[in-house]
């Protein structure tokens, strides 16, 4: 079911753009029809670049994970300990707002026939937006659409995710992983096991133990780590 709006979207743009296409440039179209199937990686790839541009802006490092037409994703590295909830959410919108201009973009070569070749994009950048902008898993990832529903109502997962990119900040800031506040990382709510926030707070939870000299309970988190490396 989730797959249905995007799919359908890019279905009705890519068979109206094939149509202006062959009907302004006859067989010539063909190189646009070639592009209109690069588009999909290309998209994807912009998809994250928008998450690094967003992310610079607001002082996060967003670190692509790029698959070329499967699913990518942005590793979120914080350059700031302040305000996260907020930056997160910014960076979020990153995706979905270069697929949506790139969208406007196809657009306007549907209409206007001495740019008729921009077509070329929408059919991917529909589908990427309309895909992304869904609250919604997919597989072990998050669509852009959850990530933004999860931190603008501030949701056990987005709080779970702070504390990490908190205690991650600090770190990489130079405090060391037993000056961290204990409750920063022991008093989170209970998230879902394949959230990438819940492995990560459980890695900096295990990490402070062994570094306060608690190495039995990190044994504890050792072994459980291990089990969730089938999220991973």
């Amino acid at each position: 079911m989730k797959y249905i709006i995007p799919v359908l979207n890019a279905a009705v743009w890519g068979i109206w753009a094939a149509l202006m296409l062959w009907f302004h440039y006859k067989t010539l179209a063909i190189v646009c029809y070639i592009a209109i199937v690069l588009a999909l990686p290309f998209e994807s790839l912009v998809h994250e670049l928008g998450h690094m541009l967003f992310g610079a802006i607001v002082r996060i490092k967003a670190v692509p994970r790029f698959s070329l037409f499967g699913s990518s994703s942005c590793k979120i590295i914080p350059r700031t300990d302040k305000h996260l909830r907020m930056r997160v959410l910014f960076t979020s919108f990153g995706g979905i707002t270069v697929n949506f201009l790139f969208s406007i973009v196809g657009l306007v070569g549907l209409f206007i026939p001495e740019v008729a070749y921009l077509s070329v994009f929408l059919p991917a950048s529909s589908y990427l937006f309309w895909l992304n902008v869904q609250p919604l898993y997919l597989g072990a990832d998050k669509t852009d659409g959850l990530v933004i529903h999860e931190f603008y109502h501030n949701e056990d997962s987005a709080k779970v995710t702070v504390a990490v990119l908190t205690a991650q900040a600090q770190i990489l800031k130079g405090k060391r992983i037993e000056e961290v506040d204990k409750d920063l990382l022991f008093s989170q709510p209970v998230i879902r096991e394949d959230d990438p926030a819940f492995i990560s707070l459980t890695e900096l939870k295990r990490d402070y133990l062994l570094a306060v000299g608690q190495p039995e309970q990190a044994q504890i988190l050792t072994d459980r780590l291990e089990q969730l490396k089938e999220y991973l």
